[in-house]
């Protein structure tokens, strides 16, 4: 789900639908292999019977009152990727190294000798879940240990596939919109480092590039990303641009982490197409008597680098605050395919449909305060699987401030603000936040405009999450809207298709404001061969609209319903099939464009 609750999306390499129809038809026959797993996971049956095998092999029982005990020892547990439980193959495990115990120890904030802390205990689990597509579960639990005031922590942690696809796409509204694979060892030699190719290709652009992290550079706590990618446009094969950035951080990687930094630099070059259905989004020019009706389109060349320290304050309420150099070259310009229009319609065009230059060097300060508390759910965004996520209060603010002492010419104070609240009653999760932000610029560059005040965004949300609902699944609602104007970049919202308007063409509806209702009901999974499947029944409606009468609000909705698979050895991001009829004057019988299949829920 986008949002301010999202936790971080993984996109990763799918596994063949035929295979579950098979799995699903041999338990349908009667294999008493699969029985007893077809309780809801919303139980944990999952995860309770892994915890329940590494404790028979450690010959351990279970502690449930540990507070203030000593900790004798920290036992680590790692799980193949198959096991005999499992309705896949043992010989995959001889081709993945599973991750080395000395990975999973160096992200414990715990050891033995110390006083069982049950929130280091909690986010040492969220930093290993956290480790990009290393781990499908990581669960800790304490065991009795031989001193009755003394307690062993074991951890349990079971391996994703680490030769992977890692693929995404979405296909939505009738339209293909893009499908990307990245084969990647995720895990090289077991020592949490990723190497990976990238390809991409959309409607009009295919991309080749490569991805290298390290998350431990050097066992330590820096972190290294680097990347590099061409684009090609597949229909003329003539090359369009490309991409890379270089990053090197020390992050604040737990409560206590007092101190952090990043540098980093990259480049973007290429051009940025608009889609409505099959066709380009297209823009009207009028010249005399006649009316151009022009895809938008335009090229950019962006580059830039930063570099920020970081310092936290407190342990439960933390405050951290930021200040560093940011230095950026935006430009954009017309695409090759008008220079054979008039030089009145392409000036025309560049004013009406591409953005404006933004050059700058800037110093940039930040502060945000969060509360250090969080919260184990299911069923959220995975199907059974446990997710972390945030509570209480959440603030910031951010200011970025250029002047030509600082490099370029530009003159501008940018101003942004957020604020949300997270409220867990139960089992029910209620998120409700904010964001704003404005640019003082008064050489903004852009005509019939009056006031210093520019790229002004607002955006409020109101999620909520139910708790299981007669233990078949989550009622999921949530409510935004969002605003843009004066926009130097041509911010415009987009319904339809993939995001969250299914039924409907791709970017079926556009422009500077946004009003979108989703309520989608995702079902507990059922456990066939520990697959997970779901299905989910759903109701989006909305519309994206402007400020002229043209582009008046006119309230869209659809009901659907749709399925959800995840084979949670190989990944953590459900694979999804969405089915959207639209309501009222928008009904229309192209099945086609009914139908959404991409990866990951679609909020």
């Amino acid at each position: 789900m986008s949002g301010f609750f999202s936790p971080a999306r993984l996109h990763a390499g799918r596994v063949s639908f035929l295979i579950f129809i098979m799995m699903a038809f041999k338990a349908a026959a009667g294999d008493p292999a699969g029985a007893p797993d077809l309780a809801l996971s919303e139980k944990e049956m999952y995860e309770r019977a892994m915890i329940q095998r590494a404790l028979d092999l450690l010959g351990l029982a279970l502690e449930p009152e540990a507070k203030g005990k000593r900790i004798e020892r920290v036992e680590v547990i790692r799980l193949p990727i198959v096991e005999e439980s499992d309705p896949w193959p043992n010989f995959v495990n001889l081709f993945h190294v599973t991750t080395r115990e000395h990975i999973v120890r160096q992200e414990l904030l715990f050891e033995a000798g110390q006083v069982y802390d049950e929130d280091k205990v909690r986010e040492s689990a969220r930093n290993l879940r956290l480790l990009p597509l290393l781990f499908s579960t990581v669960r800790i639990v304490t065991a009795r240990g031989e001193d009755p005031r003394g307690v062993v922590v074991v951890v349990i942690t079971k391996d994703l596939w680490s030769i992977r696809l890692n693929s995404n796409g979405n296909f939505g509204g009738g339209v293909f919109n893009f499908f990307y694979v990245t084969p990647s060892e995720q895990n090289f030699l077991g020592f949490n480092q990723q190497v990976s190719l990238h390809y991409r290709i959309d409607r009009d652009v295919q991309t080749f590039g490569q991805i290298y992290r390290v998350p431990r550079l050097f066992g330590n706590r820096l972190r290294l990303v680097e990347s590099l990618a061409i684009r090609t446009n597949h229909r003329t094969s003539e090359v369009e641009g490309g991409w890379g950035s270089v990053l090197l951080q020390r992050p604040l990687f737990s409560v206590d982490t007092e101190w952090g930094f990043y540098v980093q630099a990259g480049f973007d070059i290429g051009i940025d197409r608009f889609y409505q259905g099959v066709d380009y989004y297209r823009v009207e020019i009028p010249a005399g008597d006649a009316v151009y009706s022009l895809p938008w389109m335009f090229r950019h060349e962006s580059f830039s680098a930063s570099a920020v320290v970081q310092r936290s304050f407190g342990r439960k309420y933390k405050t951290d605050l930021s200040m560093g150099y940011n230095l950026h070259s935006r430009t954009y310009g017309l695409a090759d395919e008008f220079a054979h229009l008039p030089a009145g319609v392409r000036e025309d065009y560049r004013q009406d449909a591409v953005p404006v230059d933004d050059r700058a060097g800037a110093v940039i300060a930040a502060v945000r305060f969060y509360e250090a508390r969080f919260t184990r759910m299911q069923n959220v965004q995975t199907l059974g699987l446990t997710e972390d996520f945030g509570l209480g209060l959440r603030a910031s603010f951010d200011i970025a401030w250029a002047n030509p002492l600082f490099g370029f010419s530009q003159h501008s104070l940018r101003l942004t603000a957020s604020l949300g609240y997270r409220l867990k009653l139960g089992d029910d999760l209620l998120v409700a936040s904010g964001q704003v932000s404005a640019r003082l610029m008064p050489d903004h560059g852009l005509d019939g405009i009056d006031t210093d005040w520019v790229d002004q965004l607002a955006e409020v949300r109101l999620e909520n999450i139910s708790p299981s609902l007669f233990g078949l699944g989550r009622l999921f609602v949530r409510l935004r809207y969002a605003y843009s104007q004066y926009s130097r970049t041509l911010t415009r919202f987009t319904l339809g298709g993939e995001n969250t308007l299914r039924g409907f063409i791709s970017g079926f509806t556009s422009g500077p404001r946004l009003l979108n209702v989703n309520v989608e009901f995702r079902s507990a999974p059922w456990v066939i061969y520990t697959v997970h499947l779901g299905f989910v029944v759903f109701y989006d409606g909305g519309d994206a609209y402007g400020f002229e009468p043209e582009e008046d609000f006119s309230y869209h909705q659809a009901v659907g319903f749709g399925v959800r698979w995840l084979f949670p050895q190989f990944d953590r991001g459900t694979l999804r099939i969405d089915v959207g009829i639209p309501l009222g004057p928008d009904f229309h019988s192209r099945f086609v464009e009914w139908i959404t299949i991409a990866f990951m829920q679609a909020f």
